[in-house]
Order: C-alpha cells, then structure tokens, then sequence
C-alpha cells in the first residue's frame, strides 16, 4: 500500500494553513537540527523515526495534517535531503506500519523552501510503529496507548457513531448552501466550493456522482423545519428570577425564548439571546460579547465534547457564581475544538438523552 501523491493545497491554502497553530489534527516539524550552531540537517533516521510515529499517531486518532520542513511557528524552512531520501520518508507508512496507513502526499514550494505534507486519515484499526509501540496523538503531543485501549475507543465510536451516517431521504436541496458557504469561509480552503468544502470535510459523500447527505451536514446546515431531521433539536431558554429556582406558587422560571435552527446560525442566536439578559450593572457584562454562552453544548451533534441535545438553559441575571457557570471563554473555543474531536466527521457518539441543562 503506496502513498498517493497528490495536490492537497494550493499556495495560497497552505500560506492560510501556516498561520494556525499546531493541535490535534497539525504538526509542524523542521527537517533541520537547531541544536547545531549553524544548524544541519537532522539526521535521517530521526526524520524517518518522526514520519512514522507523527502518521501512527493521527491515524490512532482521527488523522491529521503533517508538515516536514516547517518551524514550529509555521515559517518554511525547507530541506536539503536528495531525491532517495525523500522516497524513503514517503514510504515509511507502509514500511514501518502495522497495518500500514495509506496517506497523500505532497510536494511544494514557499519561499523557495520545499515542504513536504503528509495527509493521514483515521484506521480502523490501531496501528504500531514497529518497534516503538501504539502512539496516540492529544492535542499536539504524542503519547502511547495499548493496543486494546485505541481499539475498544475505535469500536465504540464505530457503533456510536451517528453524525457520520447517512440519511438515505436527504438532498442537497435540504442544505441551506448561503449558511453553509457563510460557516465555512473563514476555512484555509474558503476560495473552493462550498460542495466541495463540505465534501473535503466529511459532511458529503459523493457516490456515483450525486452527493450523499450526513445526519452532521443535516444538523449543521438544514433549511427549516430542523425538527424534520432530530426531533430533539433546538434550545430553551429560561430566566429565573432570583437566586434559586422555586416551584408550585412562588415558581420563579420564566421561558424567555427558544431556537429552532441548525447549529451554524444557532450558536450566535444562543449568543444573543443570552448576552440580553445579562445586566449592564452587573460585573460580568462584557459590551465586546467576549462568551459564548453553554448553549453551544448543543454542538455535540458534532463534537462530543458537550452534552447531546441540550434544549433549556436557565439564566439567573442576580447571581454571578451561577451565571459564570454559564459560559465559556468565546476566544479559547477554536482551541477547544481544535483539541476535542476533529472537524473532519469520521466517528462521533450518538445523541444522548435530553438534558434539562441544570447547572
């Protein structure tokens, strides 16, 4: 099993790519040894070392984006290998993997400096790099799991997995192509299609030539009625007037609004309705909308890091520990879904039991 080599980004895509930081699904790695006054080229069976652990670990997870002759701080640094060196890492996949991991390369040019890209999908299975164990990436490290651990999280997520099945009565018709292109172009591949995007991150499948729709692509992207898809969908808010919710006559709660739209234009109309009841006296009121309020647990249709389906929030406006427990930090999200589940839908857990959102 070869790798294929193929044209994965463009110049300006990779340019794009450079700027982020590595995470879980992007490592950076210079082909050159720094500690070296004036730096040389590293060593090649260290570069061949690091090729097939960096490709074990992304497939153990849920691939990834590796990038040789790249500063960790993404400035292009380029080699200096001759062709056979060069076919030697290509091959390290297949050679130095069990069972061997089929990737696409690449090979182009920034800056007169050539970087090779590797593009690691997710096994089925887990993979050893022969002689160093199972690696299993978190974040933008690498670590070793059993064998049987990496494969009980694989089945689980196999059986569970219900944002990448397929709804065998959904179109493209069904998918609000404006919020789906509005969603996706802050993406390194905004100048694409948005087809096209959708399909590069697993939210399509093209079969025969027509595009088959996901239940994540549905959730993320549906025209109304949202309903039509998952009959949870959607999220309740309540307002509760006071320090602690009563019932029977003194009940306090009030339902102040509820949102029945896919989860792109649904986060930011959570964020709205939120930020509107909290009061300018109070300390936590921030005019440059700086949280993002819990309701973006509801993201878990494609990220399991939140809770499934949550439909009601409560807001106590009077009680600022309550109301912290409330939100996250709008400017650390990317990097919470960076180091969460990958974007790209290959595997993801099935939507739970409705939540009452209770803090």
């Amino acid at each position: 099993m070869k790798s294929a080599v193929r044209a994965l980004f463009t110049e300006s895509e990779l340019r794009a790519l450079l700027d982020h930081e590595e995470g879980q699904f992007l490592e950076f790695k210079s082909l050159w040894d720094h500690s070296r006054d004036p730096p040389r080229l590293l060593e090649r069976r260290k570069a061949r070392d690091f090729v097939a652990e960096s490709v074990a670990a992304f497939a153990n997870t849920d691939g990834g984006t590796l990038l040789l002759g790249v500063d960790d701080d993404g400035t292009p640094s380029g080699h200096g290998y001759p062709g056979e060196v060069l076919d030697k890492l290509f091959a390290m996949p297949e050679r130095r993997l069990r069972p061997s991991v089929r990737c696409v390369v690449q090979r182009i040019f920034i800056n007169r400096k050539e970087i090779l890209i590797f593009q690691i999908p997710s096994d089925p299975e887990a993979v050893m790099f022969v002689g160093n164990g199972f690696p299993y990436r978190v974040g933008d490290h690498v670590v070793h799991e059993p064998q049987e651990v990496i494969n009980e999280r694989k089945e689980a997520y196999r059986r569970v997995g219900y944002e990448q099945r397929v709804r065998q009565d959904a179109t493209l018709e069904d998918i609000d192509l404006d919020l789906a292109t509005q969603f996706l172009k802050s993406t390194v591949f905004r100048g694409r299609s948005t087809e096209e995007l959708l399909a590069r991150y697993g939210l399509l499948i093209f079969r025969a030539g027509s595009p088959a729709i996901t239940n994540a692509c549905l959730l993320l992207f549906a025209k109304p009625p949202i309903t039509r898809w998952h009959p949870r969908t959607g999220i309740r808010f309540f307002r509760v007037a006071g320090k602690e919710r009563l019932h029977g006559r003194e009940r306090n709660v009030t339902q102040i609004g509820r949102i029945d739209s896919p989860l792109a234009s649904a986060i930011p109309e959570a964020h709205r309705l939120a930020k509107e009841q909290i009061r300018r006296s109070e300390k936590l009121y921030d005019s440059e909308s700086r949280f993002m309020p819990v309701a973006i647990r509801s993201l878990s249709a494609c990220w399991p890091m939140w809770d499934s389906c949550v439909r009601r929030e409560k807001v106590y406006p009077e009680f600022s520990t309550r109301w912290k427990a409330l939100y996250f930090d709008r400017r650390s999200l990317p990097s919470k879904l960076e180091s969460s589940r990958s974007p790209c839908v290959t595997s993801r857990s099935s939507p739970g039991p409705v939540r009452n959102g209770r803090i």
